[in-house]
């Protein structure tokens, strides 16, 4: 399929992407490497603001 610059179309039609398992595991993968360490540091700050607490107000 040609646009109108005569450039070929790498979409290949009104087809929709087809994913297989490999792609959704890839997709988990990436999807954890960017929550995990969000996760892990509000984990981190909680931890560190209830030992402050428990100094500051024993």
């Amino acid at each position: 399929m040609k646009d109108d610059q005569g450039k070929r179309d790498i979409r290949g039609g009104d087809r929709p992407p087809e994913f297989t398992w490999l792609d959704v595991l890839a997709f988990s993968i990436a999807a954890l490497q960017i929550i995990l360490p969000v996760v892990l540091m509000f984990f981190g700050v909680m931890v560190v603001v209830y030992f402050i607490f428990r100094l500051v107000f024993r």
